[in-house]
């Protein structure tokens, strides 16, 4: 394919030079293109030409240039990403905060199963929970634990339990789990409930692991 650079003589108050896109195999002729014309004056305010023949003058030609060939450079790999922060967390990724947070989860597991036995095996021997008060009669010990658990899970049916972790502070043997809960549940014939709230859970350094002291 060339490209041809066209001078048309029409009856027009300025010269028009026309940029031919199509394959031509001639040096010099007359050929008729309203409709090209048409087009290029479609945008003026002036009234349309007449259809009268047009004789196209041959100025110049030469071979199209070809673009370029690019090579296209390797694709290099995308460097290793490293979370600054733990999944569904605010708390920074080191091995020791992964670590709480999954024995946090194993904890967030068993209150979605309803597995006492598992959650009273998670409490340390001196688990209190002073229900929120100065009222005792709602306090919690290791020993009434599992009676309680049972009694609040009750015919609770669905459980979700969703925990997005905000802190982590270690104080000496004591680490600080501060987190926002949301769980839904049911009971029989019942609509589904929604509860959502701040928590504290205290955990203490036991072997290898850790023990739920309060915030259950």
């Amino acid at each position: 394919m060339v490209e041809v650079t066209l001078l048309a003589h029409i009856r027009l108050p300025f010269p028009l030079h026309v940029r031919y896109p199509w394959p031509i195999d001639m040096r010099r002729s007359t050929l008729r293109l309203p409709s090209l014309f048409a087009l290029l004056l479609s945008s003026c305010a002036a009234p349309p030409p007449t259809r009268a023949p047009v004789d196209v003058v041959v100025l110049a030609s030469r071979p199209a240039q070809a673009a370029p060939e690019v090579e296209d450079s390797p694709r290099q790999p995308a460097p290793p990403s490293s979370a600054r922060y733990i999944l569904k967390s605010d708390v920074p990724n080191t091995p020791e905060n992964a670590a709480v947070i999954a024995f946090c989860e194993r904890y967030r597991t068993a209150v979605e199963e309803k597995n006492v036995d598992l959650l009273v095996s998670m409490a340390a021997p001196d688990y209190y929970e002073d229900g929120g008060n100065v009222d005792p009669a709602d306090d919690v010990d290791a020993q009434a634990l599992e009676s309680y658990l049972r009694t609040s899970f009750g015919n609770a049916q669905e459980i979700r339990y969703e925990i997005h972790y905000r802190r982590i502070v270690r104080e000496n043997d004591v680490i600080l789990v501060d987190y926002f809960y949301t769980a839904t549940y049911r009971f029989a014939g019942a609509q589904p409930k929604t509860l959502s709230d701040d928590n504290r859970m205290v955990l203490v350094l036991a072997g290898d692991g850790f023990l739920i002291q309060s915030g259950m």
